[in-house]
């Protein structure tokens, strides 16, 4: 779970907010859980981006064994 920088974030500033709620800072709880919340989002739509480029460099590797095949069976 903790392999990931994004599931790393959450995680502690989950556990930040804890402690602080659990001594009734409830700045620093609100401000621990803001915090959780951005990196979460942030972590989201970095993977949706890796992704779209896996998609695409799988798209283009497609195209260019068709490319090849093609080469291929003209005997060129």
């Amino acid at each position: 779970m903790l392999k990931d920088a994004g599931n790393q974030s959450i995680f502690w500033s989950g556990f930040g907010a804890f402690w602080a709620m659990y001594s009734f800072q409830e700045w620093l709880a609100i401000f621990g859980l803001i915090i959780g919340l951005i990196s979460g989002l942030v972590n989201m739509y970095a993977k949706c981006q890796e992704g779209k480029a896996r998609e695409n460099e799988e798209r283009r590797a497609e195209e260019m064994h068709k490319a090849r095949m093609k080469r291929l069976e003209r005997g060129a």
